[in-house]
């Protein structure tokens, strides 16, 4: 369902389809949360379509290799402040990505939260980042959120995770009545 919220799905783990071997760790301490994934993945679909090493060109391989990293802290009335920091390494190639998000609540009855991060290759060192920010606030009969979403011409995420497509900005406003007794 649609709440007036979209984010994108930085890390999507099915892109680990053969794993050489592969360690998951996540835990809560208090008001801290971390998650750590780290992965060696042969025959990896993000070089080139599944194929033999012997296939690829001098100095590749088609092993690759994972990193994800999320932390993120939860403080007063439910708001949640958080980074993550992603990597996938395949010779020569890299993409890695960094980020910051969060969702803070206020007055009982408002919500701002934000994501924005920032990918790293070889090739695109400008213009790729991606950038999501929602304002909502909220009652017993409606609710509501007004957005910006941008994403840069080169922000390269699909690697780690899954997006539809780039090069885009929007904004808009969503309504809903939706009475609870």
């Amino acid at each position: 369902m649609f709440d007036g919220e979209y984010r994108m799905a930085l890390f999507y783990s099915r892109r680990i389809n053969e794993p050489v071997y592969g360690l998951k760790t996540t835990g809560k301490l208090g008001s801290r949360v971390v998650g750590l994934i780290q992965a060696l993945n042969d025959n990896d679909v993000g070089i080139q379509s599944k194929i033999d090493d012997d296939d690829l060109p001098a100095g590749t391989r088609s092993l690759a290799y994972y990193n994800v990293l999320r932390m993120s802290h939860d403080f007063s009335n439910n708001s949640q402040l958080g980074i993550i920091a992603m990597s996938k390494e395949y010779a020569p190639e890299y993409n890695r990505i960094i980020g910051l998000d969060g969702r803070l609540k206020f007055k009982n009855n408002y919500s701002l939260s934000f994501e924005s991060v920032k990918s790293f290759t070889r090739e695109h060192q400008n213009y790729n980042h991606s950038l999501n920010i929602y304002f909502s606030p909220y009652s017993d009969f409606f609710k509501f959120s007004t957005f910006y979403q941008e994403q840069a011409t080169h922000f390269m995420g699909n690697d780690l995770g899954f997006y539809d497509y780039n090069n885009f900005r929007s904004s808009g406003t969503w309504v809903q009545i939706a009475p609870r007794f």
